[in-house]
């Protein structure tokens, strides 16, 4: 919840939080919202909630980029599915073309990605 003295309501009915103005009716960028549950029933529910925030926001969906009830979901670098979590499979390939590092740089980058899937 945002503090009270933080928003400000003038009386020309403008919104602002601290110093930024609230435009109404603004569109709202929201990338990669993932809900998981293994209740079909259940996941409709929250995606329902969803829903209603979207509606009360004016948020819109993309609908051509929305995905429903998968069994394998993309989320930074991990594969997230039913049973466990996995390195993406997209990920394999590029670990192992990884050309020879000719530099620090691109060694440290290599160490960085090894360490980011070591488990």
């Amino acid at each position: 919840m945002i503090g009270t003295d933080l928003v400000r309501v003038t009386e020309a009915n403008e919104i602002f939080v601290s110093t930024k103005k609230i435009v109404s009716g603004s569109r709202t960028i929201i990338d990669d919202i993932i809900l998981y549950c293994s209740n079909k029933a259940l996941i409709l529910l929250y995606f329902e909630c969803v829903c209603i925030v979207f509606k009360k926001y004016w948020v819109n969906f993309r609908l051509d980029k929305c995905k429903f009830l998968k069994d394998r979901v993309k989320c930074v670098g991990v594969d997230i599915m039913k049973d466990e979590n996995a390195p993406a499979q997209s990920k394999f390939y590029m670990i192992n073309n990884w050309e020879l590092p000719t530099s620090g740089q691109l060694l440290f980058s290599f160490i960085g990605l090894i360490n980011f899937y070591h488990r």
